[in-house]
């Protein structure tokens, strides 16, 4: 098997994971699960992802990388204005929340899982937050609000909140409040 097999196995195993923790979390799956699921040998699983934790940080990592392209552009495609924009980032959470693949936040969810701040898929889910804030930063600069950094922490909180609201009542009207408490934010910024 040449460069493109062992590419291909390494997507499948990515495939596998991107399914499998998403739908059941990453500690309940076993890397054998992944290693069936993928259809590829134990040696070859372990030859790209020495531990399953390896593999677990890869997937956050990923999952983190589809989610922020996902966002950019869905807000892009909601908000023709900068401040619709912002605002558009709590309509682009209650798709989110409907769609078939939602089985609650991926990264909220692993973060529980592995509440150490020092483990490497816990770093994941801190990059994907830093990730998100460059993204509203870009956004709160664009409308041309000040103290960026400080509003962007503050929408953060409100999209956490409402996407943790929402995991635990299963109601869209968290993303919906969310959205009205950013609007007022705005007006003060």
């Amino acid at each position: 098997m040449g460069r493109n097999g062992s590419s291909a196995a390494k997507q499948r195993i990515m495939s596998a994971a991107l399914e499998r923790f998403n739908q059941d979390g990453i500690r309940p799956v076993s890397a054998d699960a992944i290693i069936e699921q993928a259809n590829v040998a134990k040696m070859t699983f372990y030859k790209y992802f020495p531990t399953k934790d390896d593999l677990a940080a890869a997937y956050v990592h990923k999952r983190s990388d589809i989610w922020i392209a996902w966002l950019r552009s869905r807000v892009s495609e909601l908000g023709r204005t900068p401040t619709q924009r912002l605002l558009a980032l709590f309509d682009a959470l209650a798709e989110w929340y409907v769609s078939s693949d939602y089985r609650g936040c991926p990264f909220h969810r692993s973060a529980a899982e592995f509440n150490r701040l020092d483990n490497p898929i816990h770093q994941e889910v801190i990059r994907n937050k830093h990730q998100l804030r460059i993204f509203l930063i870009e956004l709160i600069k664009a409308a041309g609000a000040s103290k960026r950094r400080q509003l962007a922490n503050q929408l953060i909180i409100l999209m956490s909140g409402a996407t943790t609201m929402r995991d635990v009542e299963g109601s869209l009207r968290f993303a919906q409040d969310a959205r009205r408490v950013a609007a007022l934010l705005l007006r003060t910024k």
